[in-house]
């Protein structure tokens, strides 16, 4: 027989927050693969107008994470949470934040259509110990014309952000913050051009 999970979801000054969207995983799993991969999580349910949610038909003993999110908050995380929970399960969404900037190549002309993402890297802005980042916690978005990109709705604290595009080198920044409620502006990510190593492939029969 399946058993439930409840809890609610709320803002830093505990007040309910109706509308968010409760996402599921497999605890342990590993999110990095499942964003490249682009595969959403589980959508278990909403909450209510008082912050209540209910995930049903789950199995007795598991471990699973749990993450809120909704236009205007940064995604609030529980993790580890064993099924069926002693208690019901909080679930804290604090102000979301936002990262702007530019990506250019090294002689600082822009770059557009780069794939910029931000993950959270401050354990205690995911709470409970969680020490990674699941797809809904993590913010995406391309550079225009211009390599103006923006990511809103970035949880607080501390946080890397990393960029890519086809005809160039990975690039990477580490070690930034944004507070809850504000914005970081002015980054810039270097790009430099990717070299292209080609060849052929034989089977043993030289074919």
């Amino acid at each position: 027989p399946g058993v439930a999970i409840e809890g609610y979801a709320v803002d830093a000054e505990g007040r309910p927050v109706a509308g968010a969207e409760i996402h599921l995983s497999e605890a342990g799993g590993d999110p990095m693969s499942r964003f490249l991969r682009q595969e959403e999580p589980l959508r278990a349910a909403t909450s209510a107008q008082d912050g209540y949610f209910r995930i049903e038909d789950r199995r007795a003993g598991e471990t699973v994470d749990l993450e809120a999110s909704r236009s205007g908050y940064a995604p609030g995380v529980a993790a580890g949470v064993q099924v069926p929970p002693e208690q019901p399960v909080r679930i804290v969404l604090q102000p979301s934040s936002a990262v702007e900037g530019r990506t250019v190549d090294p002689d600082g002309k822009p770059v557009a259509g780069v794939r910029v993402f931000v993950h959270p890297t401050d354990p205690a802005s995911l709470g409970g110990g969680m020490r990674r980042f699941s797809m809904t916690s993590a913010r995406q978005a391309f550079s225009d014309e211009t390599g103006f990109f923006r990511l809103e709705d970035v949880i607080p604290g501390g946080f890397g952000l990393q960029a890519a595009a086809t005809g160039y080198q990975p690039s990477s920044l580490d070690n930034l913050e944004v507070r809850a409620g504000q914005e970081r502006k002015g980054l810039e990510v270097v790009l430099a051009p990717g070299a292209v190593v080609e060849g052929r492939v034989f089977s043993p029969s030289g074919q």
